[in-house]
C-alpha cells in the first residue's frame, strides 16, 4: 500500500514542499515546488497564497503533512536543570524559561530535549523551545483552509540535520548552516544528537554577509561550552537553505575554520528516487528541509514536535476520524490482508533464499574459478576444500605424512633471531624442501646449514648456491634440503 507524505517547508518568505510516495518499491519524490512571497504584506501574496500555488501545482489528497515554521518564530534556549526525571523537567520548565523569554509564559508552546552528559555532573543539560501559540494558531489556520492537518510540526531545519545524520555516517563533531534571505540558523550536532541551536540576522550588504556570518558563528561556538556543557570543536560544516545560491560563503568558512565545508544534497543522501526529467530543476539547498520533513514519517526521527501539546486530541481526531467512520467497512477486509501478507513474507523468503544462493555460487566461483559448471554449490565446495587440506601434506613413502606446517616449524626453531636472514621462497617437495633468500656473510649461510642438519625431519643439507649481490651488498643463496624417509614429525602443528 502506498503512502503519500506532504513535507512543508514554511519559512518567513518561502515555502517549500516535497510531495514523498513510500511503498514496497520504495521512496519516491512525486513532486515538488518553491513559493517565494512578500514577508511584508498580509495579503494573499504571503503565505496563503503560496499555499494557493502548491495545492494547484500537487495532488495532496490523502496525503499526511508534516511542517516546518522558521527557527526565527521560535526560542531556543540551553538550561541546567538538577534532576532527570522528564516529568519534573516539564513541572519546572515554565518557572526556568519566564524569565529569559519576552513572552508570558502562559502564551507560549514549550518541548524540550535531554542532552548527552559527557561527565558526572548531577546537573542535567536540555534544549528547550518555545513558540508563541498565536502564532501556531495563526498558521494552523492557514493551512486548514486547504484541508491540511499537519501532524507533526518540526522546529526549523533541524528534521535536515536529523536525516543526514540517519542517512550519512557525518562526524560526531558538525555544524548545520541553513542560510535563508535574511537570516542564518545554526545547528551544532554533538553526541549524535543537536545540542544547540541559535538563529543569525545576516548583514544587509551582500559583501559583507559571508565575512560576518563566519564572525557570528565563532562566537556562537566560543560560548557552546557555557551554553551546552560541551566544547564544540566541529569536524565538518553542512550547509543547507534557499538563500545559498545569493550568499555563496562555502569556501569562506571553509578557509575561516580549516574544516571541510559541503552543500547538502538530501536527495542523493537519502537515495529517494527522482524522476529525471525533474532533476534538472530540483536544487537540493531549496528542498533538503521540505524533503526531510516527508522522510521524518518513514524514519521515525524527531527532534521537538509542537503539535504534541495543545493541538493533540485535536490532531487525532481529525487524522483518524475517516478511519473510525469506516473501520465497520475493513473488518471483512482484515483475513484478506492477513492472507495477502502471509503471501508477501513468502515471495520475499524466496527472493531471500535465491539471494544467498547467488552469494554460495559467487563464491565458490570467486575461490575455485576451474570450477565451470556449478551443481550443487556447497558439495562442490566442501570437496575442494578437502583437496586442499590433502595438499598440506607431504608424502613419505612409508605410510606416514609430515605436515608442512611441521617443516616450517622445524625451520623456525633452528634459526634463532641472532641470525641476520631474509627467506625470500620456499619450495616443499615430496622428498625434498627447496629455500632461498639473502644473508649477511658466507658464514652465516654454513651456520644455517649446520643448524638445519639437526632438524629431526630433516636428513641432509645441500648449498645449491651462495654469490654476493653487489647492488645490496647481500649474499643471495640456496638450500635444498633432504627429508627423512623413515622419521616422524616430531614439530607442533
Amino acid at each position: 500500500m502506498t503512502r503519500k507524505i506532504l513535507g512543508l517547508d514554511i519559512r518567513n518568505n518561502s515555502v517549500s514542499a516535497v510531495l514523498l510516495t513510500s511503498g514496497l518499491k520504495g521512496n519516491a519524490i512525486e513532486s515538488f515546488t518553491h513559493v517565494s512571497y512578500n514577508a511584508d504584506t498580509e495579503d494573499k501574496s504571503s503565505i496563503s497564497g503560496a499555499m494557493q500555488t502548491i495545492v494547484g501545482q500537487m495532488d495532496i489528497a490523502d496525503s499526511v503533512c508534516i511542517v516546518s515554521f522558521p527557527a526565527e518564530e521560535i526560542s531556543f534556549r540551553n538550561l541546567k536543570i538538577p534532576f532527570r526525571d522528564q516529568k519534573k523537567i516539564s513541572q519546572i520548565l515554565p518557572l526556568e524559561l519566564e524569565p529569559l523569554l519576552p513572552y508570558p509564559i502562559d502564551d507560549l508552546l514549550m518541548d524540550f530535549q535531554i542532552m548527552p552528559s559527557a561527565d558526572s555532573s548531577e546537573n542535567t543539560n536540555i534544549v528547550a523551545v518555545a513558540v508563541r501559540k498565536s502564532y501556531i494558531e495563526k498558521r494552523i489556520a492557514e493551512l486548514a483552509a486547504f484541508g491540511i492537518t499537519p501532524r507533526i510540526i518540526a522546529a526549523g531545519s533541524s528534521q535536515t540535520t536529523l536525516c543526514l545524520k540517519y542517512f550519512s555516517d557525518i562526524p560526531e563533531n558538525s555544524i548545520v548552516i541553513d542560510i535563508d534571505s535574511k537570516r542564518s540558523t545554526i545547528l551544532a550536532f554533538v553526541f549524535g544528537q543537536i545540542i544547540l541551536i541559535r538563529s543569525i540576522q545576516l548583514h544587509s550588504t551582500k559583501e559583507k554577509r559571508a565575512g560576518l556570518l563566519c564572525t557570528d558563528i565563532q562566537r556562537t561556538l566560543a560560548a557552546s561550552e557555557t551554553l551546552t556543557g560541551s566544547d564544540i570543536r566541529p569536524e565538518v560544516f553542512f550547509l543547507t537553505g534557499p538563500g545559498l545560491d545569493d550568499l555563496d560563503c562555502q569556501d569562506e568558512i571553509a578557509r575561516f575554520f580549516d574544516v571541510p565545508t559541503h552543500r547538502i544534497d538530501l536527495a542523493q543522501v537519502s537515495g529517494v528516487e527522482l524522476d529525471g526529467a525533474k532533476v534538472s530543476s530540483w536544487i537540493p539547498w531549496q528542498m533538503d528541509n521540505a524533503l526531510s520533513l516527508a522522510l521524518t514519517d518513514i524514519t521515525g526521527v524527531l527532534w521537538m514536535n509542537f503539535s504534541q501539546r495543545r493541538f493533540a486530541l485535536k490532531k487525532q481526531w481529525l487524522e483518524h476520524k475517516k478511519n473510525i467512520i469506516k473501520s465497520g467497512l475493513f473488518v471483512g477486509f482484515i483475513l484478506f490482508l492477513a492472507i495477502l501478507n502471509m503471501i508477501f513474507d513468502f515471495h520475499m523468503a524466496g527472493k531471500k533464499i535465491d539471494w544467498l544462493d547467488l552469494q554460495i555460487n559467487r563464491i565458490l566461483k570467486t575461490s575455485f574459478p576451474e570450477i565451470t559448471r556449478i551443481v550443487d554449490p556447497l558439495h562442490q565446495m566442501k570437496v575442494k576444500l578437502k583437496e586442499l587440506k590433502e595438499q598440506t601434506s607431504i608424502s613419505e613413502g612409508t605410510g606416514n605424512d609430515i605436515l608442512a606446517i611441521d617443516i616450517l616449524n622445524d625451520i623456525s626453531n633452528m634459526i634463532p633471531d641472532t641470525i641476520d636472514v631474509e627467506f625470500e621462497r620456499l619450495i616443499i617437495g615430496p622428498d625434498n624442501v627447496t629455500i632461498s633468500g639473502e644473508t649477511a656473510a658466507f658464514n652465516a649461510v654454513d651456520d644455517i646449514k649446520g643448524r638445519l642438519e639437526k632438524g629431526e625431519l630433516f636428513h641432509k643439507v645441500v648449498i645449491s648456491s651462495a654469490n654476493t649481490d653487489r647492488s645490496e651488498n647481500k649474499i643471495r643463496f640456496k638450500l635444498k634440503i633432504l627429508l627423512k624417509k623413515d622419521g616422524k614429525s616430531g614439530g607442533q602443528a
